[in-house]
């Protein structure tokens, strides 16, 4: 069955204006495709423009040259939730609101089935009349998620969504978010310094390089190979490629820091 193309980034060059006619660019000459149910992961050192790829995706800010294609093939415009590293949960909302919140929704008659299912899928069930300053940290991150796909998106963003929780957290976290996106079959693309998160996460790795950015190298990650049980985190197929990965990354971190001398 061939798969629904929903992003399609052909030649993209993204950057930003700067006084005096000064034009800074940031990523250039950027292709990736993403198809429905599949997970990609973007990795690139701090600065090098990841967040600059998801912004432009989202059209907050435009290309200087190149197209970033939504749905090509349908011409349909796809529903986009956005998860980022930062809360952005409602505080006068309870949970039960603030994940009823959004545009599809908060339509739909069957909306409090919806909302309990999600909460089940993702370990916290029976929090709905609680406010976000009674939930810790992982709550309230899980609560965003559930919030996003509560909105039926062909297409997820998630900006380093677990960046600030402890480890055991993260990994319980990366588990519910895979098993909910795969069974829903979402369209994910995945922004992320830690390397085992993007393994464990992504059927494909794009490691960005460069200044102004690109695709240094792609991973393709087997698929059932890494993904059954946390022991596969041990396994010597994935730990080689997590060293490979993060070899690339050391040198663009070094080929940064020796160019801001």
């Amino acid at each position: 069955m061939v798969k629904k193309l929903l992003l399609n980034i052909i030649n993209a060059s993204i950057g930003y204006a700067r006084p005096k006619e000064i034009f800074n660019l940031v990523v250039n000459d950027l292709n990736l495709k993403l198809y429905k149910g599949d997970f990609i992961s973007i990795l690139g050192v701090s600065g090098c423009g990841k967040s600059t790829i998801l912004h432009a995706i989202c059209d907050f800010i435009p290309l200087k040259s190149g197209k970033i294609e939504l749905s090509p093939i349908t011409l349909e415009k796809p529903r986009i939730s956005i998860v980022f590293q930062e809360s952005t949960l409602f505080p006068w909302l309870t949970v039960e609101e603030n994940i009823s919140y959004g545009d599809w929704i908060r339509q739909q008659p069957n909306k409090l089935i919806v909302v309990n299912q999600l909460l089940e899928e993702f370990g916290i069930p029976n929090i709905n009349n609680l406010y976000p300053k009674q939930l810790s940290g992982g709550m309230k991150q899980r609560v965003d998620i559930a919030r996003a796909i509560a909105n039926n998106p062909d297409f997820l963003i998630l900006d380093e969504p677990f960046g600030q929780l402890d480890y055991q957290n993260r990994l319980q976290s990366e588990s519910l978010l895979l098993k909910v996106v795969k069974e829903k079959e979402i369209a994910t693309l995945f922004v992320t310094h830690n390397v085992e998160e993007a393994l464990y996460l992504s059927d494909s790795i794009y490691v960005l390089g460069g200044k102004p950015t690109t695709i240094n190298k792609k991973f393709t990650v087997p698929k059932n190979e890494f993904r059954n049980e946390n022991e596969i985190r041990f396994t010597s197929d994935f730990i080689g490629m997590k060293r490979d990965i993060e070899n690339i990354l050391s040198n663009e971190f070094d080929r940064y820091k020796n160019a801001a001398i």
